[in-house]
C-alpha cells in the first residue's frame, strides 16, 4: 500500500515534466478572423501551444477555410498539427521555423499554400516519391509536392493525387528536362519551375486553373507549352526569359496578362489571345523582338481599349489580327457644294477598308442675305452680293439706278398786280386768305339780319 501511494505521488510529481508531445494545445490558443464570404481565416497561434492541435474546421457557426501568413510562425512547442478538410489556402510562412513539428496532416481541400510555408520546420516529416518530397493525409499522403529530394534531379514523376505543387518545390533543377503535371493539380505555386534551364517539355494537366508568379521563369529550353481550358490566372513573370518558346496560345477564360509575364521570350513568333482577357499589364512583351504575329479573339475596337493604358512594348512592330471588325460607313473625303465627297465602309478600330467606296452628292451653295456693296445714283446703277455659308462663293446683281421724278410748269395766268419799284411782291396765298376772311364775315352778316327779321315778324303775328 505504501509503495503504491509513493508511485502515485512520483507520477503527479512528475507531470508536468514530461514530453510535451504528450499533451494536446487547446484550440483557445488560436486567434479566428471573419472574411467576407462567411468564413474564418485562423490568423494566430499562440507561441505558447504545446504538443498536439487539431485545427477546428468551423469558428462560431462557419467554416474556416483559410490559415494566415505566418499564423504558426514560431510555435516551437508544437508537434503534430492536424488540418480539417474544407481549408483551402495555407499562407506565406504559416509554419516557418516550428522546428519541433514532425507531423502536419494535411487534407485534400487545400490548393494553394504560400511560400516559405514550411521553412524552418527541420523535423518535419516528408513522404517520398519518385524524387520529391511530399505532404498529406493518411488517406491521401501526395496532397501537396513541396519540394524534389534533390536540386541535381533529371527526372520526377509526379503522384497522380497530388493536388498542388508548392513554391520553389523545383526551383533551380536544371538537369531537369521533362514533367507532366497530372489532372488533379490545380496550382503550380510561385517559382515552382524557377531556373530550370534544361527543362524541355512540360505537359498541363486538365484540372490546371492557376499558374504562379515567376513560375517557369528562365526556362529558356523551354520550346513549347500547351494550356488547359481551365487556366484563368498566370502570375506575373511566369515566362519571363523563356526564349526558346515560338508559338502560344493562350486559354479561353484567362482574365488578365501581368506583369512581364512573356517578358524577354525573344524566339517568340506568334501568340493567341482569346476575347476573355481584359487586362494587359505593362512590359508584358516586353523584350519579345521577334514577334511578328498577334491573333485576338475579340474585336479591334475591345484591343485598343485593352492596349490604351498599357506599356505594351513588344507588340509596336506585330501585325495584328482580329476575331472581328466593327465596320461602318466613314466619310474619308467631305463634299463640297460643287464636287463629290466619298464613304468607305472601314473598320472603325483598325482602318481595315471592306468593299468599295460609295459616292456622296455635292449640296449645292447655300447662299445668304443679299447685301449692298455699291448704292445707286440717278447716273449709275448699283451692286449687291450675296456669299455660300459653306464656300464663300459670291454671287452679285446690279441694283437699279435711283428714278428722276420731274418738275412741271404753271399753266394759269398770273392776277397778281404789277410790283411798283421799290415794293416788295405781293403773295398770292395771302390775298386768297384775306379773301376768305371777308366771306366768312359777310356770312355771319347776313345770317344774323335773317334772324332778326325772322323774330319780329313772329311778334307781330302774337299782337294780332
Amino acid at each position: 500500500m505504501k509503495r503504491s501511494l509513493f508511485c502515485i505521488m512520483l507520477l503527479l510529481v512528475c507531470l508536468p515534466f514530461l514530453p510535451a508531445e504528450t499533451r494536446a494545445a487547446d484550440a483557445e490558443c488560436l486567434t479566428f478572423v471573419a472574411n467576407s464570404n462567411a468564413s474564418y481565416c485562423l490568423t494566430h497561434c499562440d507561441a505558447s501551444a504545446t504538443g498536439q492541435l487539431e485545427i477546428p474546421a468551423t469558428h462560431n457557426g462557419y467554416p474556416v477555410t483559410q490559415i494566415g501568413d505566418f499564423a504558426f510562425s514560431g510555435c516551437t512547442g508544437l508537434t503534430t498539427i492536424t488540418i480539417p478538410e474544407g481549408i483551402k489556402t495555407i499562407g506565406m510562412g504559416a509554419f516557418s521555423d516550428c522546428t519541433n513539428l514532425t507531423d502536419i496532416s494535411i487534407p485534400d481541400s487545400v490548393t494553394a499554400v504560400g511560400i516559405y510555408a514550411f521553412d524552418g520546420c527541420a523535423s518535419l516529416h516528408y513522404n517520398t516519391y519518385e524524387n520529391a518530397k511530399y505532404l498529406g493525409n493518411e488517406s491521401n499522403p501526395y496532397v501537396l509536392l513541396t519540394e524534389a529530394v534533390s536540386a541535381d534531379i533529371t527526372a520526377c514523376q509526379i503522384h497522380k493525387d497530388t493536388r498542388s505543387i508548392g513554391c520553389e518545390a523545383f526551383s533551380d533543377c536544371v538537369n531537369l528536362t521533362e514533367i507532366t503535371v497530372p489532372d488533379k493539380i490545380a496550382v503550380i505555386g510561385n517559382y515552382a519551375f524557377d531556373g530550370c534551364t534544361g527543362l524541355g517539355h512540360i505537359s498541363l494537366g486538365k484540372g490546371l486553373s492557376t499558374i504562379g508568379e515567376s513560375a517557369f521563369r528562365g526556362c529558356a529550353g523551354l520550346a513549347e507549352i500547351v494550356f488547359p481550358d481551365g487556366v484563368d490566372t498566370i502570375g506575373m513573370y511566369a515566362f519571363d526569359g523563356c526564349s526558346g518558346l515560338t508559338e502560344i496560345v493562350l486559354p479561353d477564360g484567362l482574365a488578365d496578362i501581368g506583369w512581364y509575364t512573356f517578358g524577354g521570350c525573344a524566339g517568340l513568333r506568334e501568340i493567341t489571345i482569346p476575347d476573355s482577357v481584359t487586362a494587359i499589364g505593362k512590359y508584358a512583351f516586353d523584350g519579345c523582338t521577334g514577334l511578328e504575329k498577334v491573333i485576338f479573339g475579340g474585336t479591334c475596337a475591345a484591343w485598343n481599349s485593352l492596349i490604351a493604358h498599357g506599356e505594351t512594348g513588344g507588340l509596336d512592330g506585330a501585325t495584328i489580327l482580329y476575331g472581328s471588325h466593327c465596320y461602318a460607313w466613314v466619310t474619308t473625303e467631305e463634299a463640297t457644294c460643287v464636287s463629290e465627297g466619298t464613304m468607305t465602309y472601314i473598320c472603325t478600330g483598325c482602318g481595315e477598308i471592306e468593299g468599295e467606296t460609295k459616292p456622296i452628292r455635292p449640296a449645292g451653295h447655300s447662299y445668304g442675305p443679299w447685301t449692298e456693296v455699291k448704292a445707286p445714283t440717278t447716273e449709275e446703277t448699283g451692286t449687291e452680293e450675296r456669299k455660300c455659308i459653306h464656300c464663300d462663293e459670291k454671287e452679285t446683281r446690279e441694283k437699279a439706278k435711283l428714278e428722276v421724278i420731274p418738275t412741271e410748269p404753271s399753266t394759269e395766268p398770273s392776277t397778281a398786280p404789277p410790283t411798283e419799284p421799290g415794293t416788295a411782291p405781293t403773295d398770292p396765298a395771302g390775298e386768297e386768305n384775306d379773301s376768305n376772311i371777308g366771306s366768312w364775315i359777310a356770312g355771319i352778316g347776313i345770317g344774323a339780319l335773317l334772324a332778326i327779321v325772322t323774330i319780329v315778324v313772329y311778334k307781330k303775328r302774337n299782337r294780332k
